[in-house]
């Protein structure tokens, strides 16, 4: 289907000046082979150095490292996946000592989760895993490049929020 870039309501002038619409229409697929790739490379890189580590793990580590999570409801819409599919990740954390579900004073329902310390432990394996990824990723580009591509996919994201 052709886009007519001066009458489509979601495109203006300006925001097609430097892009064709081929590759405008193109762009969500484009991010979401370069997040899959991404993932796979990390996985990858993880698996090396922490066999059972993938990368929604790493993400829930992540999310985890500044404190407790505050419920596990809020925890599973900032990883963007099902409560079911956080309490099966959860689980499995739990099993491998990476995390700890505690349940909230006052409430029987509720349960907050934190690192355990080998959990912080693997979380640091996570963070050189993803420099080594960055760093290859990195090779032949000049940091300007970077900080313009970093700029434009912050702006997307708060559009998009």
């Amino acid at each position: 289907m052709h886009r007519d870039k001066h009458t489509s309501a979601n495109m203006t002038a300006t925001s097609v000046t430097d892009a064709s619409d081929a590759s405008l229409a193109d762009l969500p697929l484009l991010l979401h082979d370069i997040a899959r790739a991404y993932r796979k490379r990390c996985d990858r890189e993880l698996r090396t150095r922490i066999p059972q580590m993938t990368s929604m793990r790493a993400a829930l580590l992540a999310r985890l490292e500044s404190g407790p999570s505050a419920c596990q409801a809020q925890l599973a819409r900032s990883l963007g996946v099902t409560q079911m599919t956080l309490v099966r990740l959860l689980d499995g954390a739990e099993r491998l000592g990476w995390v700890m579900r505690q349940r909230v004073v006052g409430d029987r329902r509720a349960w907050t989760v934190c690192l355990t310390t080998a959990g912080r432990q693997c979380l640091t394996a996570v963070h050189s895993s993803q420099s080594v990824v960055l760093n290859q990723l990195g090779t032949g580009f000049e940091a300007a490049r970077w900080t313009k591509l970093i700029g434009v996919l912050n702006e997307l994201r708060q559009k998009l929020a």
